[in-house]
């Protein structure tokens, strides 16, 4: 697209940069695989754009060209004998509940623009099949965000939900909730980017845009103190520290600033909030790959070592979420107050992750005490075992554990087995704890060793 765009500072220029963004929801690439069959990953091509779609119809100023290709894949997805046909949850098929979340989302910010689109069959056809997320089982975690969105935005739009689904769900989220305003994603416990990408993103909609069904008295409260925590997680110059699972959702991170911005349930002022979100979007508006597919799976470039295998080529445009941003009207004071950079601990104790934060002119880095991956997750000694994880400097993922030159010794200790050629780092932690000043851990290597490690 030949459509001239600057450095992000004003709304004009992030709406030229979305064009660039979004994908044909039509052009599907079926370049790499995921544990998900692949009719739920070309439908995950098509949904996860929308969430930059909805917020430029939420805003009532929008070129209608930006957004006609993805109302016309939705009638397709409505048409139930048709070949795009959104496919339907099951349990073994529970990933199109993820991205069912989407529409929640648009029936909370536009349902007016969006249903005067469809026609009334389209219109039951499409409540009927949100309502199939409500008889599917769910795994413990964030998924539980996703399905009452999807309730939260059927009810917000006056149509039939079901209200006892998601009042169960909403207890469900109140039971992972960790203290010090972060939420516990699956278990064994993760606290990384994905509690503001998933949990506070959500619960900061649904308690600004379905105040009468998700009351939520308590979030804005939370969403300040994750707020405090999650600061140093950015450095100065916008990026954010790579830790943990789904970092190839890149700028995606900054989607719980964008979210206060939204909703205007911020602690911070409004001019620190607009800089640690306009100031990772430039980061990665600078450094994405200029390649057919600028969100291909990877973080800093295309890598496909990296990824998880829930991963698809369509995931990584959950980085969209961030474009919520685009439901601000151009004279909504978000886009007409001066950034101004926030000031920021040198080193910030972050018991709920457990890790000590650590803010410097040139990068922000985490030295992480408490946490490890587990089985459950794919690299979880390179995503989450490292000793430290800096802003400006990646790390390396482990292809094998024989041999070290295919194990990731960076950033940690390696320990071997004499005799073998087969190593392993910091993985299950039986004490983890940060203080002012130090982390300290108490790890081991099955019954082999046990390692006391302080940083």
């Amino acid at each position: 697209m030949s459509e001239e765009y600057h450095e992000l500072g004003t709304r004009d220029d992030l709406v030229a940069w979305t064009r660039r963004l979004l994908p044909d929801p039509y052009a599907y690439p079926a370049t790499s695989g995921s544990t998900y069959d692949e009719d739920i990953r070309r439908f995950e091509w098509a949904a996860r754009p929308l969430w930059a779609v909805f917020s430029l119809m939420a805003s009532g100023e929008y070129d209608e060209k930006d957004v006609a290709p993805f109302i016309r894949r939705v009638h397709d997805g409505l048409e139930p004998a048709g070949p795009l046909a959104f496919p339907e949850p099951t349990l073994p098929r529970r990933q199109i509940i993820v991205e069912m979340e989407v529409f929640g989302y648009g029936l909370l910010v536009c349902a007016e623009d969006l249903l005067s689109r469809l026609s009334a069959a389209e219109r039951d056809r499409l409540v009927a099949w949100l309502n199939l997320a409500n008889g599917v089982e769910l795994p413990w975690g964030g998924w539980f965000c996703s399905r009452a969105l999807v309730n939260a935005g059927l009810a917000a739009a006056g149509l039939p939900y079901d209200a006892e689904r998601l009042a169960l769900d909403l207890r469900s989220i109140e039971s992972m909730y960790a203290g010090g305003g972060w939420y516990e994603n699956g278990r064994p416990f993760q606290r990384d980017h994905y509690i503001g990408l998933s949990f506070h993103f959500v619960l900061l909609l649904l308690r600004c845009f379905a105040p009468e069904v998700c009351p939520l008295p308590e979030e804005p409260a939370r969403a300040a103190e994750f707020e405090a925590d999650y600061l140093p997680w950015f450095d100065r110059q916008g990026r954010s520290v790579p830790f943990g699972r789904s970092i190839f959702y890149r700028f995606g991170h900054a989607c719980f600033w964008a979210a206060e911005a939204l909703t205007g349930m911020h602690e911070r002022p409004l001019d620190e909030v607009k800089r640690l979100v306009m100031q990772n979007l430039r980061w990665w508006h600078d450094h994405l790959e200029e390649l057919a597919n600028p969100l291909a799976p990877g973080y800093g470039y295309p890598n496909l070592a990296l990824v998880e295998d829930y991963c698809s080529p369509a995931s990584p445009l959950r980085a969209l979420r961030s474009l919520v941003l685009l439901a601000l009207p151009s004279e909504d004071e978000f886009w007409r107050v001066d950034e101004k950079d926030p000031e920021r601990e040198a080193v910030r104790v972050e018991e709920g992750p457990g890790v000590l934060a650590v803010s410097g002119p040139h990068h922000s880095y985490l030295l992480s005490a408490s946490q490890f991956g587990g089985p459950s997750v794919w690299g979880g000694m390179s995503r989450y075992g490292k000793l430290c994880y800096s802003s400006a400097f990646g790390w390396n993922v482990s292809r094998d554990v024989c041999g070290l030159s295919y194990f990731a010794a960076d950033s940690c200790l390696a320990l071997s087995v004499a005799g073998l050629d087969q190593y392993v780092s910091r993985d299950r932690i039986d004490m983890g704890e940060v203080r002012p000043g130090f982390a300290h851990t108490l790890w081991r290597y099955a019954s082999i060793a046990q390692v006391e490690t302080w940083l």
